[in-house]
């Protein structure tokens, strides 16, 4: 009965180790903060992840998207360099059906840029609920493959815009 009580008491104690070991090892973000590039580094490439197709006016068929937008500049040097950054400027999209046609586009302004930027995933980046209705979009009733392309312009040189896109899906959201 001692033995086996011991036995068990190890156990739960490895178990609990590790345990330990691993909320504190993968606790929290890994990803390490750098300082931001100087004011006068421009993004040059624009990464959209999609969380998600929404259903913003609740008929069962999506007509919008939540993603989180980064900007990154592959040319700069040392630390932190692949780290993305936040920027003043807006940022316009166009919403591209099956067939290449635009079913809508719309554009943030600096100040709603300014006001969605935050820490994501993997660095800081921009959290945007893009929302197809007030935009002259008209349900999809198929379900098919759309793609959106978005261009950020700098406020501070906008010469130097950026560009990247993203695959959704349209028609009924299940």
């Amino acid at each position: 009965m001692i033995r086996s009580l011991r036995s068990t008491l190890v156990l739960v104690a490895v178990f609990g180790l590790g345990a330990v070991g691993g909320c504190v090892a993968g606790g929290g973000s890994n990803i390490k903060k750098f300082a931001p590039p100087p004011e006068d580094v421009m993004p040059r490439r624009l990464m959209v992840a999609k969380h998600s197709e929404i259903d913003t006016d609740s008929n069962a068929y999506i007509d919008g998207v939540l993603v989180s937008v980064y900007f990154f500049n592959y040319d700069r040097e040392g630390p932190g360099a692949e780290q993305p950054f936040h920027r003043d400027g807006t940022l316009r999209f166009e919403l591209y059906g099956a067939e290449g046609e635009v079913l809508c586009k719309g554009h943030f302004d600096e100040q709603t840029m300014a006001r969605s930027a935050s820490d994501q995933r993997i660095g800081p980046g921009y959290a945007l609920k893009i929302d197809f209705k007030p935009r002259g979009y008209d349900d999809v009733r198929e379900r098919v493959g759309a793609r959106m392309d978005f261009e950020f312009t700098p406020s501070t040189d906008p010469e130097k815009r950026s560009f990247g896109s993203t695959l959704i899906r349209l028609g009924p959201l299940y």
